[in-house]
């Protein structure tokens, strides 16, 4: 049974293939962790970045030199690593910081798709606004508060989106790992799946109703299956072509198709 917490923390978006997408939102306590972890990996590599240019001072200096260089390549550095961390990690990774990763989160469209390289810019160049206010140490280091950015979650409760979320339209879930451990037992025609052949690949919210009619298939009322497969049966046909088949078990021949590494396209 679900706690009280998955519950209140569920979003559930409509699909237009007729099934909810459902995902478990990340709450402020779960997000401060993750982003504490990630200002920890930043300070490190922050340390790094210090020592690293006092080496090409001190170098210099021996030399007899004077070129600059070291205080150079630390305000490089350091602006490359406050700006770019955070985009790098969450384009190159889909999502997910080492800090995301660590609470086992992720940064998504609030549809529930991946996302693009812009909304990543914008959720990040607004950053900024939700570490206020700063509590500056000495010159360059400060620790963010997140002051503004917490409020914002409390305000926008249960989807808890930041300033950056609100204009970039991205959400930060819970990764539901344990999904991919469960194996779906329903009836479906082998050969006749093999000859399935998709036009175009189906859209992710279409996987995913899929998924969820797969998974609840042996719990669904008869009547209840019947009714969702007549209303996904056009869509499906458009994809797969003609198949000799009840639109129920057309819905199971594509989850199939979708799940085994011989699919075509």
């Amino acid at each position: 049974m679900a706690s009280s917490l998955d519950l209140d923390s569920r979003l559930e978006i409509p699909a237009p293939e007729f099934i909810v997408f459902r995902m478990n939102t990340a709450g402020p306590v779960s997000r401060f962790f993750a982003v504490f972890l990630d200002q920890i990996v930043i300070a490190f590599a922050l340390l790094g970045i210090v020592i690293f240019s006092a080496i090409i001072s001190v170098s210099e200096s021996v030399a007899g030199k004077n070129s600059g260089l070291g205080t150079f390549l630390f305000f490089v550095l350091f602006f490359a690593l406050e700006w770019f961390y955070f985009f790098l990690f969450e384009w190159l990774n889909k999502g997910r910081t080492i800090g995301k990763m660590a609470l086992g989160l992720r940064v998504v469209s609030i549809d529930g798709t991946t996302l693009d390289a812009v909304q990543i810019l914008i959720r990040n160049l607004l950053r900024v606004a939700d570490m206020f206010p700063l509590k500056f140490l000495a010159w360059l280091i400060f620790v963010p508060t997140y002051s503004v950015g917490l409020v914002s979650m409390f305000v926008t409760a249960p989807r808890f989106r930041r300033l950056g979320d609100l204009a970039a339209g991205t959400i930060v879930i819970r990764e539901m790992q344990q999904a991919k451990e469960v194996k779906l037992n329903y009836p479906v025609n082998e050969a006749l799946a093999r000859q399935i052949v998709f036009k175009a690949f189906p859209s992710a919210t279409l996987v995913q109703a899929l998924h969820d009619f797969a998974a609840r298939y042996e719990t669904l009322h008869p009547a209840r299956r019947h009714e969702i497969a007549e209303r996904v049966h056009a869509r499906l046909e458009w994809l797969t072509g003609k198949v000799d088949c009840s639109p129920e078990e057309l819905l199971l021949l594509c989850h199939y198709r979708l799940t085994h590494e011989d699919r075509r396209i």
